[in-house]
């Protein structure tokens, strides 16, 4: 097999063998290059078919598995498989790495989680070191024990002496960035001579503070890989630095939060040292993904993912991430299995307060948790106030306050919040997320126009979230915007088959309470749908 290049499946007597997709030449090669030739079902099935549910996953899996066994014809043992795992036989296939052409060049499989996996290995063999896939093939069974206990590692290097304002406030902004990044990720801190000894399985985030004009600061941020490494990321912004103990201004905490999600998104690839499968950075930003996309089959996924991830480095972060995905489950299924949802919650509430109090991510969730099977709205406004403060760069915090705050129908201070949200979450992942949180505050408020161009912005940043396609059905049926809401109505209903406008309002257990809440489901107008 050659992967060096263009993607060539041979037999042995030299005949090339057809494979009949990009797609399933992607799931040969990723199997081939893994040290044990083995995948797990779940791990294939994230890479190849992340934008469809778990149960569409595994049929699309089981597809491709026959075109595999078809393209080895006679051979078709050599591929193996059962409930959780996928693997080739190892002692009869010989990979070819080929020292020109691109990594599997011109493979386009259209998902983005697999170009996040491909670009890895491609970085990994230009700059020299061993694909994460292939370290066993230099290494050796040593390395592959040390691999349990590695960790990924993060230098700051700061491009003023610390005696200095620019050096103070590199060091104030390297603070608040590693602060979030930890928060999320199980990361190390590590020092210049320390990386030096570490070789390329490190990220470098460099800051650079330059005077302004009046008291303003211009300042730049880069992450490389490895000390001398690539740029793989950079921003400016051009703010006033506070006294020490003192807030951010709005511009520092956006480049503070778009910094720590870039060095998030970069953490979560393998590396020589760290495989997918036993890195829970991994696991994390595949679980948080998976949590926020609210796709159908999404909770379940997502609970496994955090499973993995607390299996490898036990935190209260994971704890508290189950927590909001029975929220989330106990939401989406209309008020089901209240009981085992609540009591599952709690326990993981309390867990997780044990192990990482002050962390914002996890006080957010459990105050969700609170609020929604508690319905304790004062100890939801108190721990997502405390979440807010504990980083006040993570717009996921502000988010969370605007919601406990529509809860508790204080009106103004929930769109302050929200708007914060969006104010921080600009040019990241999250901002549909962030956007809609403020469509429903807008609603709360009656402004429906503005309510339906945030909402519009999400869906057209995310077109597979559910909530907003919901609300908008609702928002421009309030409108007699009859044909908006059709449109909306059919995109509905490419994710959720059996849903219709008859479900919105007679059917209790659509997740809709707030829209009924809110006046947006009018009987009358739906009847036009």
């Amino acid at each position: 097999m050659k992967v060096g290049g263009r993607f060539e499946l041979v037999a042995p007597d030299g005949t090339e063998l057809v494979v009949p997709s990009q797609k399933v030449q992607a799931l040969i090669a990723m199997l081939a290059v893994d040290p044990r030739m083995t995948r797990q079902r779940a791990w294939l099935q994230d890479k190849l078919w992340s934008d469809r549910t778990a149960e569409k996953g595994a049929n699309s899996l089981r597809q491709a598995l026959y075109k595999v066994r078809q393209a080895f014809g006679d051979d078709s043992d050599i591929v193996s498989a059962n409930r959780s795992t996928v693997s080739l036989d190892a002692n009869r296939v010989l990979v070819d790495p080929g020292t020109t052409g691109l990594f599997l060049e011109g493979m386009d499989v259209g998902d983005q989680e697999f170009e996040h996996w491909l670009s890895a290995e491609r970085v990994a063999r230009i700059s020299g070191s061993p694909p994460a896939d292939e370290t066993h093939l230099v290494s050796g069974p040593a390395v592959q024990r040390l691999r349990q206990k590695i960790r990924r590692g993060l230098v700051v290097e700061f491009s003023n002496d610390r005696g200095t304002i620019l050096g103070r406030q590199e060091q104030m902004f390297g603070d608040i960035v590693q602060r979030s990044v930890c928060e999320m990720l199980d990361i190390e801190p590590v020092t210049r001579s320390e990386a030096a000894e570490r070789g390329g399985d490190l990220l470098v985030l460099e800051l650079q503070a330059t005077s302004g004009r009046g008291d303003q600061t211009g300042l730049r941020v880069a992450v490389y890989q490895g000390l001398g490494g690539a740029d793989l990321w950079s921003a400016s912004t051009v703010a006033r630095f506070p006294e020490p103990g003192a807030p951010f201004e709005a511009a520092l905490l956006n480049l503070s939060h778009r910094t720590s999600a870039a060095l998030t998104d970069l953490l979560c690839r393998p590396t020589p040292m760290l495989t997918l499968e036993n890195d829970p950075n991994y696991f994390a930003g595949a679980g948080l993904r998976r949590m926020y996309s609210m796709l159908p089959g999404s909770v379940q996924e997502a609970r496994q993912m955090f499973e993995a991830a607390y299996d490898l480095r036990p935190r209260g972060l994971y704890l508290a991430m189950g927590a909001q995905l029975a929220v989330i489950d106990f939401v989406e299924s209309g008020g089901k299995n209240r009981a085992d949802l609540s009591a599952q919650a709690d326990e993981l509430c309390a867990k997780a307060m044990v192990e990482e109090s002050t962390n914002s991510m996890v006080l957010s969730s459990v105050a969700h948790a609170r609020m929604v099977f508690d319905d304790d709205l004062v100890t939801a406004g108190e721990l997502s106030r405390m979440g807010v403060l504990a980083n006040p760069s993570n717009p996921m915090a502000w988010s969370a306050l605007a919601n406990v705050m529509l809860n508790c129908e204080r009106f103004d201070e929930a769109a302050q919040a929200a708007k914060t949200a969006i104010s921080l979450s600009k040019e990241t992942f999250f901002r549909y997320w962030t956007e809609f949180q403020f469509a429903t505050t807008a609603v709360s408020l009656n402004q429906n126009d503005l309510a339906i161009r945030h909402a519009e912005r999400a869906r057209a940043l995310n077109p597979k979230y559910r909530p907003a396609l919901r609300y908008l059905i609702g928002l421009h049926a309030s409108k007699d915007s009859f044909d908006e809401a059709r449109r909306a109505v059919t995109r509905l209903q490419r994710l959720e088959a059996d849903t219709s406008p008859d479900r919105f309002v007679n059917d209790d257990k659509y997740p809709v309470r707030m829209m009924r809440r809110a006046g947006l489901i009018d009987p009358t107008r739906f009847q036009e749908l």
